[in-house]
């Protein structure tokens, strides 16, 4: 085969960009540090780089997330510590209080302390962060206290999850999600579950299957005293016993849920539901309360409602009868606020031994408060763990991520000048090649 200048030269030409190209790449690899810029260099280490890269991105918006969470906790936890800060001056102030030697003008100081104090308390019940009431559960846009230190949540709601979810979760990890938040009940009230505030019907008969409701002073029994018989569909029997302690009294009474009708002139027996029978229960608990002379006493907070549990949901095989009627106590204010309200009651009204006596009850929110500052602690103590082991996956990460992208700078320098003096070789030689033209030999 014949080679003509014109193959010569197309040849060269082509071996010179091969070279200069191999010199550009070696040249992007000095400037960049990065061995591989485009997938054609490395398929499968670009591959595994990119993994890697979204792989750290979503640790560092976890990091993130921890930060936040951290940030959470730590406004909850200055909120909780000021709250026990405030109690203790509380404490102090009731302690002087007691005293029955004081002046109506060192009472009134006291008192004037003890309703900043109050309101210092609804303040912190407020705390907000990022613009989020922190102890509102879900409801972060509303405040969990009005002026007077009224819920403006629903207390039982907020301690029953399987109605409404009050948690606050961080995703802090793939499938890994954090509680942050702490709801304002579990600084404020002294009811540490749902429980403590309902009453459900009980489902066999006899006094050792009775259910029982104590609170502030209210104590109600309900025992079914006689189960219908097998395949009878004629409704169970219940007796309730109801005591209310107020007033230096306790009040006593009893009914049933048969009740007496007359129908034409005769009388007869009919047995109510189950859910006439729990709002006759309410009603009569309602009554009582109001006929409470003292102002001041605990049960007058308190709003109580008739609810079946199973309303709404989707039962297998539910008939009536087999509703889940339940009653249940809601506050309407927060526990602790009431009880400031009574001390400054007492005080103003001269009532030194009750005013020391209330001490204990000041002392159960304090130790409830300390145990939900330990709770909050203990998860500030797990964000940082979690905040270290992200941080450590992100070293591990960007270690692995250098090891696949970054280039062994010594070998690049060698590499590049091998690539340039080939580069330079090929200029000369090609320089030769080319034939001189016609003009050349008219010299």
């Amino acid at each position: 085969m014949r080679t003509t200048n014109n193959m010569l030269i197309r040849n060269m030409m082509r071996n010179l960009n091969q070279n200069i190209t191999r010199l550009d790449k070696r040249q992007m690899q000095m400037a960049t540090g990065k061995r591989i810029h485009k997938p054609s260099d490395d398929p499968i280490a670009i591959s595994r780089s990119l993994k890697i890269r979204a792989d750290i991105k979503e640790l560092e918006q976890y990091k993130k997330n921890t930060d936040d969470a951290i940030s959470w906790l730590e406004a909850t936890e200055l909120a909780a510590i000021n709250t026990g800060d405030a109690l203790q001056r509380l404490r102090e102030l009731m302690v002087q209080g007691s005293n029955g030697v004081l002046t109506e003008e060192e009472t009134r100081k006291i008192q004037g302390e003890i309703k900043e104090i109050k309101q210092q308390i609804i303040s912190l019940g407020n705390t907000t962060y990022a613009g989020k009431y922190v102890f509102s559960g879900k409801r972060t846009d509303t405040p969990l206290f009005d002026h007077y230190g009224n819920y403006n949540i629903d207390l039982f709601d907020a301690k029953n999850p399987n109605l409404v979810d009050h948690r606050i979760q961080y995703e802090v990890g793939v499938g890994e999600l954090i509680d942050v938040n702490t709801l304002g009940i579990d600084l404020f009230e002294k009811y540490t579950s749902a429980s403590d505030l309902t009453l459900h019907m009980p489902t066999k008969e006899g006094e050792n299957h009775a259910t029982k409701f104590q609170l502030e002073g209210a104590e109600i029994v309900i025992e079914m005293t006689e189960a219908p018989e097998e395949g009878s569909q004629e409704p169970p029997k219940f007796k309730v016993t109801m005591k209310i302690a107020a007033d230096e009294t306790v009040k006593e009474i009893e009914f049933t849920n048969i009740e007496t009708t007359e129908v034409d002139g005769e009388e007869e027996t009919v047995i109510i539901s189950k859910e006439d029978f729990m709002k006759k229960i309410v009603e009569a608990l309602k009554t009582e309360i109001a006929a409470i002379e003292d102002t001041h006493h605990p049960l007058k907070t308190f709003d109580f409602q008739v609810e079946d549990l199973k309303k709404g949901r989707t039962v297998v095989g539910a008939e009536v009868g087999q509703e889940n009627w339940t009653i249940k106590a809601v506050p309407q204010k927060s526990g602790l606020i009431h009880l400031i309200d009574t001390i400054e009651a007492q005080l103003l009204a001269g009532k030194h031994e009750e005013i020391s006596n209330q001490l204990g009850n000041i002392d159960k929110y304090i130790d409830s408060l300390l145990t939900t500052r330990a709770e909050i602690g203990a998860k500030v103590n797990r964000m940082d763990l979690v905040k270290n082991k992200i941080e450590d996956n992100i070293i591990n990460f960007r270690k692995l991520q250098s090891q696949l992208e970054d280039a062994d700078m010594g070998e690049v320098i060698m590499e590049l000048m091998n690539e340039e003096n080939v580069y330079r070789a090929s200029l000369s030689v090609g320089a030769r090649i080319i034939q001189p033209t016609l003009l050349d030999f008219l010299r």
